[in-house]
């Protein structure tokens, strides 16, 4: 029998089916990973979140997106044709890098997932063009914070890791976080400074994506310490809220 979040969950999955706002509104149209497939994301909102099925978690790790439908293709068909679990996922490197950060930090993995933590997207679509990589039109974003939102007021996270500068942005921006300092860099070096707190009483924790450019921003951006300092330091936070 589900729960009632899992029945929440599963109401907004039918929400998401249904959206067309990003369907073929510009050459690199979306493709809704929940209403043009099931295949993809059988249970919920998308094949990551089906590995990681907690709605009480403390911690939501929000990505910026799915990726490409070319890669999940490819990654299905080399795979035996079975859904991905990012735990055991090999050759993508945002989830390799975010499941070894996780690990070296101490989160607590509980059989095929973390304990206590939640994974999802800012964009619930695949992007249906060829780059792995690539910027997203901002109205991608608007057009599905609504989805994200209600995850949020479903799973009632006391953490919401973003990773990537765009995501956090997103999510600054709409619970109205005042920012000390203007650039990324500055923010993540300073994020107790910040207090990054919402009126919800939420906290927003700020990362560098997992994925190679975001990595490689990261460097350029002399932080003068490993990417995963910044999640033994989200552990820390997770430890004492």
């Amino acid at each position: 029998m589900a729960t009632n979040k899992e029945s929440l969950i599963d109401n907004l999955k039918e929400k998401i089916r249904n959206c067309t706002d990003c369907i073929n509104n510009s050459p690199k149209s979306m493709f809704n990973i929940v209403r043009e497939n099931t295949y993809y994301s059988p249970h919920k909102i998308g094949y990551w979140s089906d590995a990681f099925p907690n709605y009480d978690a403390k911690l939501m790790i929000v990505g910026q997106d799915w990726g490409t439908l070319i890669y999940l293709d490819k990654f299905i068909k080399d795979n035996g044709n079975k859904i991905p679990n990012p735990y055991r996922e090999k050759g993508n490197p945002t989830w390799e890098n975010l499941i070894n950060f996780l690990e070296e930090a101490w989160f607590k993995p509980f059989g095929e997932y973390f304990e206590n933590i939640y994974l999802t997207n800012a964009v619930l679509c695949l992007r249906n063009w060829s780059q792995m990589t690539g910027s997203i039109p901002m109205q991608y974003f608007k057009n599905c914070f609504p989805f994200l939102k209600e995850q949020i007021d479903i799973v009632k996270p006391k953490i919401i890791a973003t990773l990537g500068a765009t995501v956090f942005q997103v999510l600054a921006r709409n619970y109205n976080i005042k920012l000390r300092h203007k650039t990324f860099r500055d923010i993540v070096a300073n994020y107790k400074k910040d207090a990054l707190i919402t009126e919800e009483g939420f906290y927003i924790y700020p990362l560098y994506h997992t994925g190679g450019l975001g990595l490689r921003n990261r460097k350029m951006a002399k932080l003068h310490v490993e990417p995963v300092e910044d999640f033994k330091r989200l552990k820390e936070l997770f430890d004492t809220v």
